[in-house]
Formats: C-alpha cells, structure tokens, sequence
C-alpha cells in the first residue's frame, strides 16, 4: 500500500490513474457473490482482459458471467453435465 500512496503523490494533482488488486475470492462463494460484496466495499470496476468496465455491468451480463465461470473452474461443465446423467440413470 505504502508503494502505491509513493506513486500516487508523485503525480500533479488532477491525475486520474487506476490502482488495481486481485479479487481475492472468499472460499464457499461465487466471483458473482464476491463482486456484489466488493460492489456495497465502494469497488465500482473491474478490469477484465485489459477492459475496464463496471462492476455492476459485469453482474447484469449474463454471458460474462458463464465465460468466467467455464474460465476459471475447466472441466467443472463436464462434471456437472456428468452428475446429472448419474441422477437421471438413477430415477430410471
């Protein structure tokens, strides 16, 4: 934090810049679910893919939301599809 406060004042007053920090995902919830946390903490954007853009955009957006998720858990679809075939082959 300290770095960041240096950087900050060595700037002329009226710079706008951008500090970004990793989302730190609360175990046991969703990046959605995290995002809406972070969004009432005063944290209004996210970059992804070298896009900046609103946070709340980002939970209005459905296809988005289904890219992070196939993006950041591979293989999970392939289970889930998986599991449901079990249950289905069970209630046969």
């Amino acid at each position: 934090m300290e770095d960041v406060i240096n950087a900050v004042t060595q700037h002329e007053e009226g710079t706008r810049f951008t500090v970004l920090a990793p989302v730190n995902i609360i175990q046991g919830r969703s990046l959605a679910e995290q995002l809406k946390i972070e969004l009432q903490q005063g944290i209004s954007r996210i970059d992804i893919d070298g896009e900046i853009i609103s946070i709340e955009d980002w939970l209005n957006d459905e296809n988005a939301q289904k890219k992070a998720k196939k993006e950041a858990a591979p293989g999970k679809e392939e289970a889930l599809k998986a599991e449901e075939k079990a249950e289905e082959a069970v209630e046969e």
